[in-house]
């Protein structure tokens, strides 16, 4: 009985126009990939069992908060460190840097911090939202969290979020955490829910056509 339910609840979960679940073909790869299509602009999302994106959902609805308090701490801790940091890389970059030139590059980064400060409980109390909808809508809410959340990381790509280590950081990761976590040229970023961002446009060159999967 429970396992007709949730196939019920999955039937629906696909059953709007909006949504649909579909192969999408790679021209660089052989095997289709399975993907989660919003039909009003194309947009691609991982595909998850609506069950699971749920949980992610509630998942993140507990732990936005203490991000927020760690948003709001590591910021304080830049504009501290900042100053000192910027400083000393220019004058070991072997690089002319005028006096002016740091200043405007200390300010630029302690302008930043202070913006994150500032912004961090308005995109928190929105992300909080987003995420409870999630619960209940799951695509809709996936896609509404993803939207806010891409535009509280300045609409960097998930690959900067500072847990992705390229190959050539991997040499030398202690170097990749400090320059990510001490980010005063904003070339890193953080996401809660990376997963829940979109993986592509069906538009994209890169893919050369789609059809259903249902």
């Amino acid at each position: 009985m429970s396992i007709q339910a949730f196939s019920c609840l999955e039937k629906c979960f696909y059953s709007s126009s909006t949504w649909e679940k579909v192969k999408v073909y790679h021209k660089d790869y052989e095997e289709p990939f399975i993907d989660t299509l919003d039909n009003r602009d194309g947009t691609l999302f991982k595909n998850e069992h609506w069950f699971v994106i749920s949980g992610k959902g509630f998942g993140l609805s507990l732990v936005l908060p203490l991000i927020h308090v760690a948003t709001v701490a590591i910021n304080i801790l830049r504009m501290v460190v900042f100053p000192f940091l910027i400083s000393y890389n220019n004058y070991t970059s072997g690089k002319k840097i005028s006096f002016l030139e740091n200043c405007k590059q200390i300010i630029q980064a302690e302008a930043t911090c202070l913006r994150r400060i500032i912004l961090s409980p308005l995109y928190c109390l929105s992300l909080q939202f987003a995420a409870v909808y999630t619960i209940f809508f799951p695509n809709e809410g996936r896609k509404v969290f993803s939207s806010i959340e891409k535009s509280w990381c300045d609409n960097l790509p998930t690959d900067k979020d500072i847990r992705i280590v390229t190959d050539e950081d991997k040499e030398n990761e202690d170097k990749h955490y400090f320059n990510a976590f001490f980010d005063y040229k904003n070339e890193y970023c953080f996401y809660s829910a990376y997963c829940f961002q979109p993986v592509g446009n069906i538009s994209d060159e890169k893919f050369t056509h789609y059809e259903s999967d249902s």
